[in-house]
């Protein structure tokens, strides 16, 4: 698995994951909590448990709907060559980095949380702006938009990027609620309840080869 994360994202296509996954191009939805019909139409859907993923892209972002009950916060965890970064949206976001060191993943970057806005003001819009520019990545939080919905937008690496390995986690509201993920199995501290409720243990294993990779199809 070392050798695995020191390869750029478009060799370990050839390598085999547990899901390879077709995304179709459309135009950019706006982030704001809602999968709307309209913004998503074009979007592939992949069904999960109480819910659905929807994927697509436009060339510059990947863009990853959630859409389960129990309105819950999310967790998207990123392979990139050397490094995992982990994207959390709750009532805020924030992002950790982890390393590879031997068997193990060490954590390279502690949580450090910002953006709560909820509203659809010009200054709210502002801020999103200024905040996937700087980080590379927006999600919608908690209560924001419709409920049981939220949706992410990531940055490609490069313009000329057609693969994006990933895992998908989310935590439904409650106390007893059950952590959801897709791919669903095999398990990997991607899926781990701590991390997805936003706590960045120190060492975590992770298990990228058997993640998704998103094959970014070009326009029609």
């Amino acid at each position: 698995m070392a050798l695995l994360l020191l390869l750029p994202v478009a060799t370990i296509a050839a390598q085999g994951t547990t899901v390879t996954q077709p995304v179709a191009f459309a135009d950019p939805p706006r982030i704001d909590g809602s999968l709307g019909a309209a913004e998503w139409a074009a979007a592939t859907r992949v069904g999960s448990s109480g819910g659905e993923i929807l994927l697509q892209h436009d060339g510059r972002h990947v863009y990853i709907g959630i859409r389960h009950v129990g309105n819950p916060l999310g967790s998207v965890c990123v392979a990139e060559s050397g490094r995992i970064r982990v994207l959390h949206a709750s009532a805020a976001l924030g992002s950790v980095t982890y390393r590879h060191t031997g068997a193990t993943w060490k954590l390279d970057t502690a949580f450090a949380y910002a953006f709560r806005d909820r509203d659809a003001s010009a200054q709210a819009q502002a801020n999103r702006s200024t905040y996937l520019g700087a980080n590379g990545w927006l999600a919608s939080t908690v209560y924001m938009g419709t409920r049981d919905e939220m949706e992410y937008q990531i940055r490609l690496p490069s313009p000329t990027a057609t693969h994006m390995l990933v895992r998908v986690a989310w935590l439904p509201e409650g106390e007893l609620a059950a952590l959801g993920a897709w791919p669903a199995a095999p398990s990997d501290d991607c899926a781990s309840t701590e991390l997805v409720r936003g706590s960045a243990p120190a060492i975590l294993s992770f298990r990228p080869e058997s993640w998704a990779l998103l094959e970014l199809k070009p326009k029609a």
